[in-house]
């Protein structure tokens, strides 16, 4: 990847965030070039290990991780809507992770929904909304419970 590219597709970085998806700046850049992408893994990482790097980041409810989540979602449904037509099970899961994550980020419903710039997009997110509450709901029991076990 040419470094003038990069430069031309900065990381969006909202200012309540530390942690930005990388893939919010590739999907961007797919928009204007063409991409191949090899399916070489180039290090393996274990969430198992004492000296893992990610450790806990899928089971923690951490407000800022949650945030991260959220805007990602957002800029997929707001942004590649169309590649997701592709994919069923992606657009299901982000249609409904986006009110998960937003409540678990501190988000009202109205903010969640504000998020989306088009009103059918929007009416989809409402549809899913529910599910996306309980499993919201369900995260904050079972953090709960895994903190408690801890301790």
């Amino acid at each position: 990847m040419k470094t003038d590219i990069l430069r031309e597709y900065p990381l969006d970085e909202p200012g309540d965030v530390n942690f930005v998806f990388e893939s919010t700046m590739w999907y961007r850049i797919d928009r204007d070039y063409k991409t191949i992408c090899v399916n070489d893994s180039l290090k393996y990482y274990t969430e198992n290990g004492s000296d893992s790097i990610s450790v806990g980041i899928q089971r923690d409810l951490n407000a800022k991780y949650c945030t991260s989540q959220f805007y990602c979602y957002a800029f997929y449904i707001n942004q590649i809507f169309d590649y997701m037509l592709l994919d069923k099970k992606f657009l299901i899961r982000i249609i409904i992770n986006i009110t998960r994550r937003g409540i678990e980020a501190g988000r009202s419903i109205t903010e969640i929904y504000n998020s989306i710039d088009d009103v059918r997009k929007r009416f989809l997110v409402i549809l899913a909304s529910p599910i996306g509450i309980v499993l919201s709901n369900m995260d904050k029991k079972k953090y709960k419970i895994e903190k408690n076990k801890h301790n």
